[in-house]
């Protein structure tokens, strides 16, 4: 009888997100982003030049965020016209070009972050020591403000 055979070599785990025009970010063990424009439902611009993650962008309905693996930096991108409207980026300003990525500007006292997530037009970012950064539109309190207008 012959010896059993080895079993196969792991496969690399891989992540996917697919933002709301169908391009896909799969993000590899070694947290470089590549990107899958075969289910999109329109021509798309260049995807973003993105450094490596620490986990794969998540997306809202027309913005996506991720954690810059290196430096703990929070990163964030358009998909959609008026991808900003709501400031879910972190910032007031208006982003015309889609999918550029651009750091957040969270206060310095944030430190490191270590996760990011989108809502459909908020944001929210975790600091290594636990504390949470939102932007964004707050209509139901999301943001965790008790104002409403």
């Amino acid at each position: 009888m012959p010896p059993p055979s080895p079993p196969p070599p792991p496969v690399p785990l891989t992540t996917t997100t697919v933002d709301n025009n169908g391009r896909a970010y799969i993000l590899g063990p070694d947290g470089i982003v590549a990107f899958d424009d075969s289910r999109a439902t329109k021509l798309l611009p260049p995807p973003p030049d993105l450094p490596k993650l620490l986990a794969p962008p998540m997306c809202g309905r027309a913005h996506c965020v991720g954690v810059e693996a290196v430096l703990g930096q929070a990163l964030a991108w358009t998909t959609a016209p008026n991808g900003n409207h709501f400031g879910q980026l972190g910032s007031t300003e208006r982003m015309e070009e889609l999918y550029v990525a651009r750091h957040v500007e969270l206060p310095d006292s944030a430190g490191p972050i270590a996760k990011a997530a989108a809502g459909d037009a908020h944001s929210a970012f975790v600091s290594a020591s636990g504390a949470v950064w939102m932007c964004g539109n707050d209509r139901w309190t999301q943001l965790g403000q008790d104002i409403f207008w």
